[in-house]
């Protein structure tokens, strides 16, 4: 399996489609998001608790978003 990760040229590329962005189970959320930050991502928002389950969003250097969650 390949995956490819294009920037968007222009909203009318898109328009009619959903956004969607990747989403990644981990074993500690806490330990990701440090990692990111050292490789030069940041947080986005807080830590939330959802459904006994810990979600979290990261941008990576070049401000695209990656979901984590962490189960309970």
């Amino acid at each position: 399996m390949t995956l490819k990760l294009v920037p968007i040229r222009a909203g009318v590329d898109f328009e009619g489609y959903g956004n969607w962005q990747l989403g990644f189970r981990v074993a500690d959320i806490a330990a990701v998001i440090e990692s990111a930050k050292t490789l030069g991502g940041r947080q986005e928002g807080e830590l939330l608790l959802e459904d006994d389950r810990l979600h979290a969003s990261v941008r990576d250097p070049d401000g695209n978003t990656i979901e984590l969650y962490q189960n309970r």
